[in-house]
């Protein structure tokens, strides 16, 4: 199935490591906190949508199994690619996971991509989530609930938001 959704509406929330044995596992590392949270949503690649049917915690890695994937040959074609799942309904199943540091000291950029600063911690105020932002000695609050994020990138760890200065 194709992706249907544009890369603004989407989250990323981890990414698929190498295979794990010879059923089509796959390692996982996830940003969601319990880690096991990723196994509920619905995620997608940048060209398809996927299925974790099963779970795993090992001891030093989690496995995942996916619908479809049943060899090791299937699950290397799934080696290091990102998953991602629909912002706006993750922000609003799972409000707290902007909150578990999900993007703590990210750097909070405006809608023309500029640095606004860092973030130090982010707060829900009467139900609108609140980042406190640092920058060159000053501290302010802007708002970073998920009808107002433009994109979340963790490789490169900012946030850019529908926002500007002028």
């Amino acid at each position: 199935m194709q992706s249907q959704n544009n890369t603004s509406d989407l989250v990323h929330i981890g990414h698929l490591g190498t295979a794990h044995g010879i059923k089509g596992g796959l390692s996982i590392f996830s940003y969601t906190t319990p880690a096991e949270l990723i196994s509920q949503l619905e995620i997608q690649t940048n060209s398809r949508q996927i299925q974790i049917i099963k779970f795993e915690q090992h001891t030093k890695k989690n496995v995942v199994y996916i619908q479809g994937v049943s060899s090791r040959c299937d699950a290397e074609q799934l080696n290091n690619t990102n998953i991602y799942t629909n912002k706006t309904d993750f922000f609003e199943h799972y409000p707290e996971q902007i909150l578990n540091d999900f993007c703590a000291q990210y750097i909070l950029k405006d809608c023309n991509g500029r640095p606004i600063g860092t973030i130090e911690y982010i707060e829900e105020l009467e139900n609108i989530l609140m980042a406190s932002v640092q920058h060159d000695e000053l501290n302010r609050k802007l708002c970073v609930s998920p009808q107002y994020i433009h994109e979340i990138n963790h490789k490169q760890q900012f946030i850019q938001i529908n926002y500007s200065p002028e």
